[in-house]
């Protein structure tokens, strides 16, 4: 929304004045360009956008929330600070936000990619060749309609994955837990993931931590799971 203000014409007395008030004129009409998209056709009711299937929905923020109705020609969303909420995506997902929660209610894309500098990420009812989640400080949660690659990745928080039962996919899980955390936890499956334990305290990460994997084969293997947290729990089962 640009805004626009009539000023009258200036006498030399307040030519002055009439240039500060153009300059404030000017800096109002910038500060509400807060995203951009590459799309003629969308719309934006406050902080919802609605895309079309011309072309990929392009929104970025300086900060603030990104609310996404539907995105049928797929988003790339980015924010500063705010949360990013997605209730509708197909072709690609590209999500990062340097400070809030990613939420995905619905998408049928071939490449979903979800980052958070601190918050949870929360992606249900999805269908993705390859999906990729990152937080740096929260929880993950998963859930996949169909099979594929997936790469999950916490740096502090739990981290839970649900796929089909007719999953075809090799599985790799690591679960660090440092020193000073209570030490209190695990790996929960039913898939029949092989679990080991390491003994000693890995000292080459600053904060000593011990590990716990997990491996297995589901179906033919045909993609891989790869989940990396840090003191949080894994939970990964198929229904």
């Amino acid at each position: 929304m640009r805004h626009s203000f009539l000023l009258p014409i200036p006498s030399p007395r307040t030519s002055a004045f009439a240039c500060s008030i153009a300059l404030a004129a000017l800096l109002v009409t910038g500060c509400h360009s807060s995203h951009s998209t590459s799309l003629e056709s969308y719309s934006d009711s406050g902080q919802s956008f609605t895309g079309s299937s011309d072309g990929t929905l392009n929104v970025n923020k300086m900060g603030g929330d990104i609310h996404v109705l539907d995105a049928p020609g797929g988003a790339s969303l980015r924010t500063m600070g705010g949360s990013i909420i997605v209730d509708k995506a197909e072709k690609s997902l590209d999500i990062t936000t340097m400070g809030g929660n990613v939420i995905v209610h619905s998408a049928n894309v071939s490449s979903l990619k979800a980052s958070s500098m601190g918050g949870n990420i929360d992606i249900s009812a999805t269908q993705a060749s390859d999906l990729h989640a990152d937080t740096a400080g929260g929880n993950i949660t998963v859930q996949t309609l169909a099979d594929g690659s997936i790469n999950l990745k916490s740096l502090g928080g739990s981290i839970a994955l649900t796929i089909p039962r007719n999953s075809s996919t090799q599985v790799d899980v690591e679960l660090a837990y440092t020193m000073g955390s209570s030490q209190h936890y695990s790996v929960t499956s039913n898939l029949g993931l092989q679990q080991q334990q390491t003994s000693s305290w890995d000292l080459a990460h600053g904060n000593p931590r011990k590990y716990i994997y997990a491996k297995g084969t589901v179906g033919g293997g045909k993609n891989h799971i790869v989940i990396k947290t840090i003191d949080g729990n894994v939970t990964l089962n198929a229904q």
